[in-house]
């Protein structure tokens, strides 16, 4: 799909799909349905070959680089799309080719590429939240099969998905970083309640009460889950990186829109420096997080470098969304479908929004931990 292309024809080409995809009625069904998800929009996005764009060409993908995947999330935010699920599809099919059996690769691949088939993550439990070392939901042998039981904490895309990428304990009695297994759970004996975020989004709670699945459902080696989990992250913290960059954009450009279509850019004084510096970080920002991308292509683990891609694109989505507000004054403010809200209400949408992603994905505060340690070498020894 992507070998014969230059990165700026990537570019244009992912341009040119989402400004044609999506539509008001995309916008729209967004709105409503509050979790990031349009499945007509996912079936489109796999139909057209952007969910496994990344992956090889032997595994059913588009052969295309890292790079390539940056700069998709960074077109698809700016253009306003719903691209969680494909997200977490390319995440666990990457996951799969590197380390699940070849009859689960040839099983599952096909339905995450093509979008018909939705999966979720669970990682994280009520009492458990970015320390996922601590996970306590208990995966038992019994026989040839395994019972799952615990709980699931910021499930997102639960109530839609088909199955759940699910990280238990499957050794208590050994270090609890490698006892851990990865599975493949199916969602339809899995309990889903919803847990509404600041932001209007539909996040979840899901509960596993003896869940019986079988050998073949594992994902990877028996206690091997640890370094799926960190894989997938890196890759994750990566992508939200441009993702953001891609928002705090667009957000910026709306504004720009509206300042010059009132008269108001000549007057700005004060905030003109503090425009010029927000500029400069969106560049640097992004130059970061290509960077990364530069890194994983290379087969490179990059925890710190990924982690402080992660902090600098969510911290600076905030300060994009901050000085729109001020600049925009109480239109701003106003949310949708409020008579004069600025752009239907989107800006207050984000604003809110911007404080979740500096949680998901693991905070920046265990970001921070996470530059320390294996950026700076403090805190003990690397894992």
């Amino acid at each position: 799909m992507t070998d014969q292309l230059s990165e700026d024809d990537f570019r244009l080409r992912a341009r040119a799909f989402f400004a044609e995809e999506v539509t008001a009625d995309v916008r729209e069904k967004l709105a409503d349905g509050g979790s990031e998800f349009v499945e007509s929009f996912h079936r489109r996005l796999g139909a057209d070959g952007w969910i496994a764009s990344q992956w090889s060409i032997e595994h059913g993908g588009g052969g295309g680089t890292q790079r390539e995947g940056a700069i998709l999330q960074e077109e698809a935010a700016f253009a306003g799309a719903p691209m969680l699920a494909s997200n977490l599809s390319s995440i666990v099919g990457f996951a799969l080719i590197e380390h699940a059996s070849p009859s689960m690769v040839e099983a599952y691949l096909p339905g995450f590429a093509s979008g018909e088939t939705v999966v979720c993550l669970g990682y994280s439990e009520p009492e458990v939240g970015s320390d996922l070392a601590s996970l306590t939901t208990r995966a038992a042998r019994d026989g040839d099969d395994w019972i799952i039981s615990g709980s699931k904490m910021w499930t997102s895309l639960a109530q839609v998905a088909d199955y759940m990428l699910c990280a238990c304990r499957t050794d208590p009695e050994t270090d609890r970083h490698t006892g851990i297994s990865m599975f493949l759970v199916p969602m339809e004996h899995i309990a889903v309640e919803p847990v509404m975020t600041l932001g209007s989004f539909r996040t979840n709670i899901t509960f596993l009460d003896d869940i019986r699945v079988s050998q073949d459902n594992m994902v990877g080696k028996l206690h091997g889950g640890w370094q799926i989990l960190m894989s997938a992250l890196d890759f994750e913290r990566a992508g939200t990186c441009t993702a953001r960059v891609g928002q705090a954009r667009r957000v910026l450009a709306l504004t720009w829109r509206a300042l010059e279509e009132s008269g108001q850019l000549d007057r700005l004084e004060r905030e003109r420096d503090e425009l010029a510096d927000l500029t400069a970080g969106l560049t640097s920002t992004a130059e970061l997080a290509y960077r990364v991308a530069d890194m994983q292509a290379q087969g490179m683990r990059c925890p710190a470098e990924s982690s402080i891609a992660k902090v600098a694109g969510t911290e600076l989505l905030q300060r994009a969304t901050d000085l729109s507000l001020r600049l925009l004054g109480p239109i701003g403010l106003l949310s949708r479908g409020a008579p004069g809200a600025f752009a239907n209400g989107e800006l207050e949408l984000e604003h809110r929004n911007a404080v979740r992603y500096t949680v998901t994905a693991g905070t920046n505060e265990i970001q921070r931990n996470i530059i320390a340690k294996h950026g700076l070498g403090l805190g003990g020894s690397r894992r």
